[in-house]
């Protein structure tokens, strides 16, 4: 009977320190997006366009948006959602210039496809909370899979912005469509 009471001590311990250690992340990536709560943000980059891979500052549905080594492709590679999508290369990036005052978890979710011959492209999302003063990495891509929908989790506070980089892969190609943050 002693033994099984310190065997039932340890697991209870041991579940909640896992517990605690689960609660205390501040970033989730899951690549499920079954679950349906209300949207913050909706982009799908259908709206604007840019002429070069530098095009600068683009009005979007969502708001402004700085560009650089990305584009608005009218006619991407792979047909990922609609007829437009981000591409980006070297270590390009988009950025928006705009403030999200939402509170709680936020959830980033995104489509993307990396071209076929880019076996060592990466990518990631970045977090500033300081109006795009300075940003830090808040998830990447993690998989071998070429194309798919990510969904990164941020518990925040404040206000917040978001930018998608292009962290590997030289020249080529990565492609990026309908954004969607959602509020708990």
């Amino acid at each position: 009977m002693r033994a099984l009471m310190i065997c039932l001590a340890t697991i209870t311990v041991l579940f909640s320190e896992t517990r605690k250690s689960t609660a205390q992340s501040k970033a989730v990536v899951t690549n499920k997006t079954d679950y349906v709560r209300p949207i913050a943000l909706s982009e799908g980059f259908e709206t604007g366009g840019t002429p070069t891979l530098n095009g600068g500052v683009v009005k979007l549905k969502s708001g402004l948006w700085l560009f650089k080594g990305a584009a608005i492709d009218l006619n991407p590679r792979p047909q990922i959602n609609n007829k437009k999508a981000v591409k980006l290369i070297d270590n390009g990036k988009c950025s928006m210039l705009f403030d999200l005052t939402e509170k709680g978890l936020l959830s980033f979710e995104i489509t993307y496809h990396i071209e076929d011959t880019a076996a060592n492209s990466a990518w990631g999302i970045f977090v500033s909370y300081n109006k795009g003063v300075s940003y830090k990495l808040f998830g990447r891509s993690n998989d071998k899979q070429k194309s798919g929908r990510k969904a990164f989790v941020l518990d925040h506070s404040g206000k917040v912005r978001f930018e998608i980089r292009k962290l590997s892969g030289g020249k080529n190609s990565i492609w990026f469509d309908d954004i969607e943050i959602r509020t708990s």
